[in-house]
């Protein structure tokens, strides 16, 4: 690894070799996966990219309820999550609750995966700190109760106006994910009534009000554009509107 850019898949390969763990597949499927993670987690302290820090975290938040006798998995967990508390003590601001200058990509796994370190570790100031950073992000992309994730062309710089477009559907994922771990964490009636909005995205409840879930192929449009639907049908597109609707149904098991 000899650049940021490798961070990432780096980390989402850490994040699906832990779900792998924590799931019921086959052995032999299962010790890969393994091998594949700790070869992958060797490089997780050397990462200087956020996201890969907390995409890295929710697979070690697996890997802990996979492997509960590791007592290696809570003082990683705290050391990564303490890396993104410093970074939200140092960027946060008045009117600006969050760990860089700008909003991106995926930033919801930031507040998810320190969700998942307070439940790992029970430090308060992990929750604190998610809670008041899920906070921030709803406040942005929700617009007249309307999911309006930040725009790719332009992302959102701080001081600057917010891009609309184009919007991704794995922004809809993550957010309902992170709202329903934030649900999980601390029974506000607010994050399970967001989970619900952000998810109806998918459904036509968007600044287009077109259907991104396309209910003839089970596929899922690639996002929204200033002219209307990006009509690709790829893969992260369709596995974001699963995984959402994944954990919504599991809430509605279990509530």
């Amino acid at each position: 690894m000899d650049d940021t850019s490798s961070e990432d898949p780096m980390g989402r390969t850490i994040w699906a070799c832990g779900r792998s763990l924590d799931s019921q597949l086959a052995t032999e499927k299962k010790l890969l996966s393994k091998e594949i993670f700790d070869k992958a987690f060797s490089w997780v302290f050397t990462f200087k990219a956020l996201r890969a820090k907390a995409f890295s975290m929710l697979g070690l938040f697996h890997y802990k309820r996979a492997n509960p006798e590791d007592e290696n998995t809570v003082p990683n967990m705290k050391t990564l999550g303490d890396q993104l508390h410093e970074c939200y003590l140092q960027q946060s601001s008045k009117g600006w609750t969050w760990f860089e200058p700008y909003l991106t990509y995926s930033n919801a796994r930031l507040p998810h995966a320190l969700f998942l370190a307070y439940s790992c570790t029970k430090d308060e100031k992990y929750l604190r700190t998610a809670q008041q950073s899920l906070d921030f992000l709803l406040q942005v992309q929700m617009i007249d109760d309307l999911f309006v994730p930040i725009g790719n062309s332009g992302w959102y710089k701080k001081g600057h106006t917010r891009a609309i477009f184009d919007q991704q559907s794995i922004e809809a994922s993550s957010m309902v994910e992170a709202a329903l771990v934030a649900f999980w964490n601390t029974k506000q009636e607010k994050y399970r009534k967001a989970a619900h909005q952000i998810f109806e995205w998918f459904l036509g409840r968007n600044v287009a009000g077109l259907t991104v879930y396309n209910p003839e192929t089970g596929g899922c449009r690639d996002g929204i554009t200033p002219v209307g639907l990006n009509l690709n049908e790829g893969a992260e597109a369709t596995v974001s509107f699963l995984s959402a609707r994944l954990e919504l149904e599991f809430l509605g098991r279990n509530q």
